[in-house]
């Protein structure tokens, strides 16, 4: 279970962090596109990580590969979520790109870390 929120609080603390930041220095925070962007990293990390549930009992060698494949699924699940949004009306496409960015490579971290742990607690 810890595989499938990891993702979604990852982008949570990244969106809250980020807000935070921007607005204590007066920047623009492009708060549709923040949303759209963390909506869109939060559905590849959910979608990358059923992968790593279908293997994982599998041992720690399937949990690695599982995860290299999750990696190549969420690129792919990000890449068409931002197609689709960047083509929806109203939505400034740089500060979209730029947010997925943000909260991409959090996230990418936060899935290998579980993925780190979930290989070493299983049995060889």
């Amino acid at each position: 279970m810890i595989t499938l929120f990891a993702g979604p609080v990852t982008v949570v603390v990244v969106m809250l962090v980020g807000w935070s930041v921007l607005t204590s220095f007066g920047w623009p925070v492009h708060e549709r596109e923040m949303l759209a962007a963390g909506i869109v990293n939060a559905v590849g990390g959910v979608v990358a990580v059923l992968p790593l549930v279908r293997w994982m009992d599998h041992g720690a060698v399937a949990i690695v590969r599982a995860s290299l494949v999750g990696i190549g699924v969420r690129m792919g699940a990000v890449l068409v979520g931002l197609w689709l949004v960047s083509g929806m009306g109203g939505v400034e496409r740089m500060a979209l790109v730029y947010w997925a960015l943000v909260f991409y490579f959090p996230l990418l971290a936060a899935e290998t870390a579980v993925v780190a742990w979930l290989s070493h607690k299983v049995k060889q």
